[in-house]
């Protein structure tokens, strides 16, 4: 699933933050691969917020946790803003956790 299917079924569940949870379980190798692939290359991507120089894992972290901030902050609807904190809180649960992984 493309990160807009994921995005359009978030706004579509929002504000069950349990659905959203499980949409984002679901996709996680899509959420997490700027931050569990020591290979990720943003080129790969042309919307992606990355750039070359974001080289490990936690440079990608820190920028993403700043642009998602400053998103929900510029967020016109409580809907936007809803799908933008359960990916946020996503992403930072799983990347602090120990067992941050790759599912197959």
């Amino acid at each position: 699933m493309k990160m807009k299917e994921m995005t359009s079924r978030l706004l579509s569940s929002s504000p069950d933050k349990e659905e959203m949870r499980l949409i984002l379980k679901e996709n996680y190798n899509l959420v997490m691969a700027p931050f569990i692939d020591e290979d990720f290359d943003p080129k790969l991507d042309p919307e992606s917020i990355y750039t070359d120089d974001m080289d490990t894992p936690s440079l990608r972290f820190e920028h993403y946790v700043k642009v998602m901030e400053d998103r929900i902050i510029q967020a016109q609807s409580a809907v936007a803003q809803n799908v933008l904190q359960a990916m946020l809180d996503f992403v930072v649960d799983d990347f602090e956790s120990e067992d941050v992984e790759v599912v197959e």
